[in-house]
């Protein structure tokens, strides 16, 4: 079983022969961390600069980020990557946006040190682009689409924000219980989160610590759901 709730629900039904091995997920995501994850546009970006990350963002969720985003007291790269790419949704988000911005696809041409946020407006690189996270937020929580995929930014042990409606997403409720997710209701929670983690480094710490313990306890469920499987097969 993934977790013990499942196995509560077998016993229910009177089968006890269960064993927890965990969510094999994390050991996915714990992998992405051998892999080569190097972007040179995203180092041409960053010029290591401490950037944010916001993946799988829906239209509420860039007009909660938008505040953020313009706001210049806040010194950070941005990469934006909404879920859905088309070229008028995208063109219309970039238009509200007060500093240099640029679309993947114009990346060829120009010097990406003098943008502050980057749009990708491309599928299959997210993964990627969070190993350059300081910090990550994943949208579809602050509307009603339901929140995205945290196991992606969670491999490189970095502070996740998140939106209120994430009821239904029991990973993200032991990680926000861990300390390395925060919830935001609201544009100004999101934008106090937002500075306190990139003013104080102590407190980015401490829940990118949260990030990465949490995702090192939860590895290893594959060895034992094979375990598991030779004891009962042979």
């Amino acid at each position: 079983m993934q977790d013990q709730a499942s196995g509560y629900l077998l016993n229910s039904i009177n089968y006890t022969d269960w064993t927890q091995a965990g969510d094999t997920r994390y050991d996915r995501v714990y992998q992405q961390l051998s892999q080569d994850n190097k972007l040179d546009f995203m180092q041409n970006f960053t010029q290591n600069q401490n950037c944010m990350v916001c993946g799988r963002t829906w239209p509420e969720d860039e007009k909660a980020l938008l505040p953020t985003l313009n706001d210049k007291t806040i010194n950070l790269k941005f990469v934006i990557a909404p879920h859905q790419i088309k070229a008028e949704n995208i063109d219309q988000f970039q238009k509200q946006l007060q500093k240099p911005s640029i679309k993947y696809s114009e990346i060829k041409t120009q010097d990406l040190s003098q943008y502050d946020i980057l749009i990708l407006n491309t599928v299959g690189l997210l993964t990627k682009v969070y190993a350059y996270a300081d910090i990550a937020y994943v949208g579809g929580a602050m509307g009603n689409t339901g929140l995205h995929n945290i196991l992606e930014p969670l491999a490189f042990g970095v502070p996740i924000i998140i939106g209120s409606n994430y009821d239904k997403f029991p990973e993200a409720k032991a990680l926000k219980q861990k300390g390395g997710l925060a919830v935001v209701n609201n544009t100004l929670e999101l934008q106090n989160i937002v500075r306190k983690l990139n003013d104080e480094e102590e407190f980015k710490a401490k829940m990118s610590k949260a990030t990465y313990d949490f995702v090192q306890d939860k590895k290893g469920a594959t060895t034992l759901t094979y375990e598991g499987i030779l004891r009962y097969t042979a």
